[in-house]
């Protein structure tokens, strides 16, 4: 069974920056696999801005055994503003987008008008929005994969037909016999090897290659 998450492209952080009465909110999404990774990004941004007043922020994450449905791990810090103001708003729009292992920072410059608890919560919430909009996204998949080989004559052919079925290979390893590795979704594996004993004109014999956790750029 495929098991599958969207996060943030860890080479497109979103960022977006916000002014109200005179108070500047820098917001940033980044990826973060784990609570240490969230807690570096957040530390990166009050490296960033010493001087700014707070540095509010939410984070999520799926622990290891998230491919047998392991539920996510989950916090949020107003970081000195009024509670519920900041952290759970910024989490509540994080958890909207749907992305997971992913950290948001809001940083806030005070200019000196204080916005009130609903002006906090939409000035934080806007800029957590901003940040996410803006950044990259990557969907990550667990799985199940299997391995095969054809003769050498029969590759080129073949990986070009996989192709036209939107069915890339995860892997193809050329030796006397070319062995390709792919991923079964859409449909079961007598399903696939019907279909490539058709293309191939003769049966093919799977070797189980397990399960496997595969990236692509959304």
């Amino acid at each position: 069974m495929t098991q599958r998450y969207v996060t943030i492209a860890e080479d497109a952080p979103g960022y977006f920056e916000l002014e109200i009465k005179r108070s500047r909110f820098l917001g940033v999404a980044r990826s973060a696999a784990d609570e240490v990774a969230a807690r570096e990004v957040i530390e990166a941004e009050r490296k960033q801005y010493p001087d700014a007043r707070h540095h509010c922020s939410a984070f999520t994450y799926l622990p290891e055994g998230w491919e047998n449905g392991v539920q996510p791990v989950q916090h949020s810090s107003d970081d000195g503003e009024p509670s519920g103001t900041a952290g759970r708003p910024m989490l509540d729009v994080l958890l909207g987008s749907g992305l997971q292992n992913a950290c948001v920072v809001v940083t806030r410059y005070f200019g000196g008008i204080k916005l009130g608890t609903g002006g906090l919560v939409r000035a934080y919430s806007e800029a957590a929005q901003g940040a996410i909009a803006a950044a990259g996204r990557v969907e990550v998949k667990s799985v199940p994969v299997v391995s095969f080989d054809v003769a050498a004559n029969r590759a080129a052919a073949l990986e070009s037909w996989l192709h036209s079925r939107n069915c890339k290979p995860l892997s193809v390893t050329w030796s006397n016999r070319v062995t390709f590795e792919l991923a079964v979704e859409g449909g079961t594996q007598d399903e696939l090897a019907a279909a490539l004993a058709a293309q191939l004109g003769a049966p093919v014999t799977f070797g189980d290659s397990g399960i496997k956790v595969v990236r692509s750029r959304l």
